[in-house]
């Protein structure tokens, strides 16, 4: 069954209040990241290369994956760019070349 007008209007809303908390996530994960310190704990970041613009703490992760292992866990981690994004803007440049 087709959407209504309305219903078009309430996703196309939805979107972009998705789209507005996405870009306000990633605008405080960029401040932090630009610091160097982990909001949480105070140690240090490191860029997860597993995903573009992945960063978690130090203290991120099991014992044997944390820089220090005798410190406690820290579960903070951030996104500073949409993976879709870089991937729309990798596959434009490759064309242009």
């Amino acid at each position: 069954m087709a959407m209504t007008l309305t219903e078009k209007r309430a996703r196309r809303t939805e979107r972009a209040e998705s789209k507005r908390r996405i870009e306000q996530a990633q605008k405080e994960t960029r401040a932090i990241v630009t610091t160097g310190i982990c909001p949480e704990c105070g140690s240090g970041l490191q860029q997860n290369l597993a995903l573009t613009g992945w960063w978690q703490c130090d203290q991120y992760g099991a014992d044997g994956f944390r820089k220090d292992d005798s410190k406690p866990a820290c579960g903070w981690q951030g996104f500073t760019k949409d993976r879709r994004t870089t991937m729309r803007t990798t596959r434009e440049t490759q064309c242009r070349s």
